[in-house]
């Protein structure tokens, strides 16, 4: 899914004004950044006081009702500046593991745009589910999961009904993507690592070894 340059600049400075440092250079990238930690603990104040903004408990809402039959799991309580809903569509044990499909909601609190896509986990039995051994995240519309049920649009119809102000970003794309990757000379990337686009928008789940994205 090739982007064009009016959304990649725009990503780019984003994520610069959220993670500079005024002590340093100006167009500085940290992760560790004062404005981000800020809005990470905004969230945290508002899940503690169940007093989320309304148009997130609308789609919180709204997605539980539409998939009543799955485990809906909120996990904003996560120190990453987004929100995050888990659809648990189907869990099996094969041997040793406990496997989990899952389809996953992000929405940044960084930048206006959300990301929605399928996620299946393996685990060791008797482990918390919070520290998987493998991911593998499959395509925006693979139905391996359900053939009979676009779990994917049903998804993507409710965050817009919410949120109609906020753009949806392919997976992929914000996973393979890097500041580095494009000509944006006024960006000096610190960082000991140079992070995925997703990283700098939502969280730091997806950049370990055992992680496979599909297209």
């Amino acid at each position: 899914m090739k982007k064009n340059k009016m959304l990649i600049n725009e990503l780019l400075k984003v994520i610069v004004e959220n993670y500079s440092n005024p002590i340093l250079k100006k167009y500085s990238i940290q992760t560790n950044s004062q404005s981000v930690n800020e809005l990470v603990k905004l969230k945290i104040f508002q899940v503690v006081n169940c007093d989320l903004p309304a148009d997130i408990k609308d789609l919180i809402v709204n997605i539980k009702n539409a998939y009543d039959h799955f485990e809906v799991i909120e996990e904003n309580h996560l120190p990453f500046p987004s929100f995050t809903i888990s659809i648990e569509l189907n869990s099996r044990i094969v041997e040793y593991l406990t496997l989990i499909s899952s389809l996953r909601i992000k929405i940044s609190l960084v930048h206006p745009c959300f990301t929605v896509f399928f996620e299946e986990a393996a685990f060791f039995r008797n482990i918390s589910r919070y520290r998987p051994i493998t991911f593998r995240i499959v395509s925006s519309n693979h139905k391996a999961f359900d053939p009979e049920k676009d779990h994917f649009n049903t998804a993507l119809t409710l965050i817009k009904q919410s949120l109609p102000t906020y753009e949806y970003i392919d997976h992929k794309f914000l996973l393979s993507s890097k500041p580095s990757d494009y000509a944006y000379q006024e960006v000096k990337i610190i960082d000991r690592e140079d992070h995925t686009l997703y990283r700098y928008l939502f969280d730091d789940l997806y950049e370990a070894g055992n992680l496979e994205v599909a297209s």
